[in-house]
């Protein structure tokens, strides 16, 4: 549904400003969640009719990377070409999992910029604390170095992340994002407001609501 709302924001924009032709667009799912199965490759897939039925349906047909049917051996095999695309998508694959001692000690090896980067998407991801993740990391490396890299994007990582994801899905859900706007939340240093206004993105379908949504809450 996601997708095919961003489709029709896109869609909707190019009709208004009276475009000849539509832009193409082949929807694609990156999935790494944890649901375990029930993803269809077609839209018409998820309404419970006799087959017969279905062709009257919308044919919306996505391809789908499902992360979860992937063995993290066949990951390495077929990505160990490039270490940082490998330890990404292991880390996406299994960061609703227990242990994400073996992905961090890969995210160890890597240069500080990407490092950092990876770290940040853990710390958006993961109810882990600061003391928690500077145990993981001296266990595993030995290094205090590493744990003082640790307190840089536990303090401004989550918030970071949080503010670009707000502003992308501005982008892509409005097609529009001001300069104003987008000020005020980069102003907001709680991450509990920037969660919840993230929430909302999902929800709230109107720019002028949203907008209003966020001024209620700062």
């Amino acid at each position: 549904m996601q997708i095919l709302r961003y489709c029709l924001v896109l869609w909707e924009n190019e009709i208004r400003n009276n475009k000849d032709t539509l832009t193409p667009i082949v929807p694609f799912i990156f999935y790494h969640g944890e649901l375990k199965s029930g993803l269809h490759e077609n839209i018409r897939d998820y309404f419970d009719v006799e087959d017969e039925f279905k062709k009257y349906l919308l044919d919306f047909p996505i391809t789908i990377f499902d992360t979860t049917k992937i063995k993290d051996s066949e990951i390495k095999q077929k990505i160990n070409h490039n270490l940082f695309l490998m330890t990404s998508v292991l880390l996406m694959k299994n960061i609703f999992g227990d242990d994400l001692k073996p992905v961090v000690k890969a995210i160890i090896e890597l240069d500080d910029e990407r490092k950092v980067m990876l770290f940040e998407y853990i710390a958006i991801n993961k109810d882990m604390t600061e003391e928690k993740f500077n145990e993981m990391i001296i266990e595993l490396k030995g290094d205090t170095k590493m744990a003082n890299l640790a307190e840089i994007w536990m303090e401004r990582g989550e918030r970071k992340g949080l503010q670009e994801n707000i502003k992308t899905g501005l982008e892509t859900k409005f097609n529009q994002v001001s300069d104003k706007l987008f000020s005020t939340i980069q102003n907001i240093k709680e991450t509990d407001k920037l969660k919840e206004i993230l929430k909302a993105l999902f929800v709230i379908n109107d720019a002028d609501e949203f907008k209003q949504f966020i001024q209620k809450n700062l």
